[in-house]
């Protein structure tokens, strides 16, 4: 990506220099350093070893009986385990953010920008757990995902002259879902809500500026978080459309920004 400062100020401009000398150079260099290395693993971590854990011990615990849990007397419950296929188109407004040091002082530059997003994922879900009618249930997801913005730019420095660009964004989904709602027994759709937790290495490019290109870079250290409400029904999956409200962050890595985009959509699993 291309270093992007108002012309009079481009040959004192170097990119990619922590903040100002003191406490939060230090802080910034161990941030910057130590989290992108160590974020995904710890988010693996959670997504595959402490919540499944958390979520069977759980359902454990609030089964009073083996009557309450799922049977096979009842065919429905039987098809809430297994693989599906899924997907979610939503409205995204996007922020990014990177600080630039020119000579002794730092100088944010920031862009604003809407546009929308789409995904397309296997879910495997488990067993469910069954208690006076509501129904918990834990999946995991394998999907890919794409995003686009239109973004302008502004310079933090004298007229803050702007330009704009398009933002893409390439992203694997490597996730997890906990859902709490309701269920009659039989073929009605469950009801409730969806919390979901993703690690999402992403493929930055930007490109449509002269001025503010990229050839491609890797932001491996993408957190997605996503809220769903609606209802699911056993019988049709991927076909019962709910509401989506999420939330990605691409953390400071290498020369790219710092992205945070809001999204709002509908969600089929």
């Amino acid at each position: 990506m291309q270093r992007h400062c108002d012309p009079a100020v481009k040959a004192r401009c170097k990119r990619g220099r922590a903040p100002a000398p003191g406490f939060s150079l230090a802080f910034w260099s161990v941030l910057t350093a130590v989290f992108p290395a160590v974020f995904p693993a710890v988010l693996l971590a959670m997504l595959f070893v402490v919540l499944p854990a958390v979520a069977h011990a759980g359902g454990i615990a609030d089964a009073p009986g083996v009557a309450d849990a799922p049977s096979n007397e009842d065919p429905a419950s039987e098809l809430w385990a297994g693989a599906s296929l899924g997907w979610d188109l939503r409205a995204e407004a996007i922020s990014l953010f990177k600080r630039y040091t020119l000579e002794d002082r730092g100088a944010w530059f920031s862009g604003q920008g809407v546009g929308g997003a789409a995904s397309l994922s296997l879910h495997f879900r488990t067993p469910p757990a069954l208690s006076q009618g509501a129904l918990r249930w834990l999946e995991f997801e394998l999907g890919i995902g794409n995003a686009t913005h239109l973004v302008s730019w502004e310079q933090g420095e004298g007229a803050r002259p702007r330009t704009r660009f398009v933002d893409n964004q390439t992203a694997g989904i490597f996730g997890v879902h906990f859902g709490s709602g309701r269920w009659r027994a039989g073929d009605g759709p469950w009801s409730g809500a969806v919390l979901g937790v993703a690690w999402v290495p992403t493929y930055v490019h930007f490109f449509g500026s002269d001025d503010f290109a990229s050839g491609g870079k890797l932001n491996h250290a993408g957190l997605r978080l996503t809220i769903d409400w609606g209802r699911i029904s056993p019988l049709a999956k991927g076909r019962v459309p709910g509401l989506r409200a999420s939330l990605t962050w691409l953390p400071y890595v290498g020369t790219l920004p710092t992205v945070v985009s809001a999204g709002l959509g509908c969600v089929f699993y």
